[in-house]
């Protein structure tokens, strides 16, 4: 069930887009609604190119409409080589930003070392 939080999604999607070499870490207690928030605000921003990945599966698949990457095109690398490599398979020449949201970051040790380093070289990647 989704419950609107009045002005959240706006500022989410607001400070999503600003980001500069930054990860957006949106953290809170099991089972409260934050991958529904996310993919609520996402659905305001389709006009950027998306990625979902969910690092608790192994492998592409599909949930609500939704078709996430798994851990396969995460990588592991904790320079994320790989995953860069794999997002820019998908969206070679992005014109603007592209937005990446990953799901279950704790389940893959390298991610988070690996996200924070793609932030730091790229322009274009709002994760």
């Amino acid at each position: 069930m989704w419950i609107e939080r009045a002005g959240k999604q706006g500022w989410f999607a607001k400070k999503l887009l600003e980001l500069q070499n930054q990860v957006l870490i949106l953290q809170g207690a099991r089972q409260v609604g934050k991958t529904s928030f996310v993919l609520e605000c996402f659905k305001s921003l389709r006009t950027y190119p998306q990625i979902f990945v969910n690092l608790l599966y192994p492998s592409q698949f599909k949930v609500q409409g939704i078709d996430y990457f798994g851990r396969d095109f995460f990588g592991r690398s904790p320079e994320g080589e790989e995953f860069l490599k794999n997002i820019e398979k998908i969206i070679p020449n992005p014109d603007g930003p592209v937005l990446v949201f990953v799901d279950e970051v704790d389940h893959h040790p390298v991610a988070m070392e690996a996200i924070q380093s793609l932030a730091a070289n790229s322009e274009k990647l709002k994760i």
